[in-house]
């Protein structure tokens, strides 16, 4: 699913160079991991996957975009903070990202953390800014509800409800 508000099909009648934030689908893979005895517990390697790679590379292919990517550790620290900040794009994709990721700060132990990102980017959305969330494991409310969208800022600039938690239907 994806779903996308804001002025996205304007942007692509400019004549200007469309910056893209991207945020999310990565995962760090762990292993392989040996379990010898309880007390001989090695993990033999890591590494970073980049799930959307093939959007970026297509993304990234047309000269009148410019795409970053931040995976879920990167915008835990370098999510944009303020409207301001977000106004350097002019599309936000999120996909595969917890509210939380966004919500918090590494500086957690701090008060105030920080501006809260989440209203930060309704009010981009709302300032004119184009938004898009792709549907994944922790988009919307994604499965078992751990993405946590419903009733946040974000929510409020999607043209749909996520709801409480993910319902299995037979």
């Amino acid at each position: 699913w994806m779903v996308i508000t804001g002025a996205w099909a304007e942007l692509s009648k400019e004549s200007k160079m469309i910056k893209v934030l991207y945020v999310g689908d990565a995962a760090g893979v762990l292993g392989p991991n040996f379990i010898a005895s309880p007390f001989n517990v090695e993990n033999k390697g890591f590494s970073m996957h980049i799930w959307c790679q093939p959007v970026l590379d297509a993304l990234n292919s047309d000269p009148d975009i410019e795409a970053k990517h931040l995976t879920n550790w990167d915008a835990y620290r370098d999510f944009p903070k303020t409207p301001d900040d977000f106004a350097e794009y002019d599309v936000v994709f999120l996909s595969d990202v917890e509210s939380e990721v966004l919500l918090l700060y590494p500086e957690w132990t701090q008060a105030p953390m920080g501006p809260n990102r989440l209203k930060s980017l309704r009010d981009y959305v709302h300032n004119g800014g184009s938004f898009g969330m792709i549907g994944g494991w922790s988009s919307f409310s994604c499965r078992f509800g751990t993405a946590a969208y419903q009733g946040t800022p974000v929510e409020e600039s999607l043209p749909l409800n996520c709801i409480p938690a993910f319902r299995r239907i037979a």
